[in-house]
């Protein structure tokens, strides 16, 4: 994901008061822009096989890990959310909710910035 696509997706889900998921009994329907930033995160070299052995090596919360993570933790702790959908309904849902989703990209753009200085 480059770096003017991590601002796009910063100011999208930077946003309060916006339907980013519809739900239909428990099923759930993401807007086109979440499918789009999934895709986005696929297509980019920020998905971590072995996501589960590095997480599992952490305690803390996932909102304080995310702001101290380096590289290699934030691609772990990005891929257990974006995967999480698959064994879990309505994690995408939760990662929105919980500006988990816009924490990681906050801090992929700061660390993308502190490797230019």
């Amino acid at each position: 994901m480059k770096s003017e696509k991590i601002q796009q997706y910063i100011d999208y889900f930077s946003k309060n008061d916006f339907e980013f998921f519809t739900m239909y009994g428990r099923f759930y329907k993401y807007h086109e822009v979440v499918n789009e930033f999934i895709d986005a995160f696929y297509k980019s070299e920020l998905s971590d096989p072995n996501y589960l052995n590095t997480m599992s090596n952490y305690q803390e919360p996932h909102l304080q890990l995310i702001k101290i993570a380096d590289k290699h933790l934030i691609k772990s702790i990005f891929t257990y959310y974006v995967r999480g959908e698959r064994f879990c309904e309505g994690m995408w849902a939760d990662a929105i909710r919980d500006k988990i989703f816009l924490n990681i990209l906050i801090r992929l753009n700061q660390i993308e910035e502190e490797s230019y200085n």
